[in-house]
């Protein structure tokens, strides 16, 4: 759930909404945020103790790159969805140009990412998983100038270039 954005948006939505999240510090900000309890210290095994077919949805953002076994972790999140519920996610795309134009400078290569996926790879990890893709698309990011220009090696930026952001769509990620 990270720092609980979007449990927030979903509550505020009208969901019954709450979120796991590993990271304490995200649990507490969340927390301060947000209202105790919103979003829950947990992992693997708390989510494996919610009763199977009892989610409408889940999400899991920037989520599976992080994870030693995400296709243990699609297939459970697959048993504990509803009838039709919804898995959303988003996770880094091997397969676009950017990894092939900025190499090990691309901005997706990081210590903590320990899988990356293609269109094809991340679309067979869901059908293994009793699920089915219906719908995809690049997610719209916002980067400062400062921080796209210093991944393809430029230094000695200006530090205002730093607070200079804007929407970008590398078509990285999907």
């Amino acid at each position: 759930a990270g720092a609980g954005f979007f449990v927030d948006e979903a509550r505020r939505a009208g969901w019954k909404a709450s979120g796991l999240e590993i990271g304490e510090a995200w649990v507490r900000y969340a927390a301060e945020r947000l209202g105790v309890g919103i979003v829950k210290p947990g992992g693997l095994a708390d989510l494996a103790a919610i009763a199977d077919g009892s989610i409408d949805v889940a999400s899991a953002w920037d989520v599976l790159e992080h994870l030693e076994d995400p296709v243990m972790f699609v297939r459970l999140i697959g048993r504990k969805l509803k009838p039709n519920g919804i898995l959303a996610l988003s996770t880094p795309r091997l397969d676009s140009l950017m990894p092939r134009l900025f190499g090990d400078r691309w901005h997706a290569v990081l210590p903590l990412h320990f899988t990356y996926f293609t269109r094809d790879s991340l679309r067979r990890l869901i059908a293994e998983a009793g699920l089915c893709v219906v719908w995809e698309r690049s997610l719209t990011r916002f980067f400062s100038i400062a921080y796209l220009l210093s991944r393809l090696g430029v230094k000695g930026l200006p530090r205002v270039l730093r607070r200079v952001m804007g929407p970008v769509n590398l078509f990285d990620e999907l």
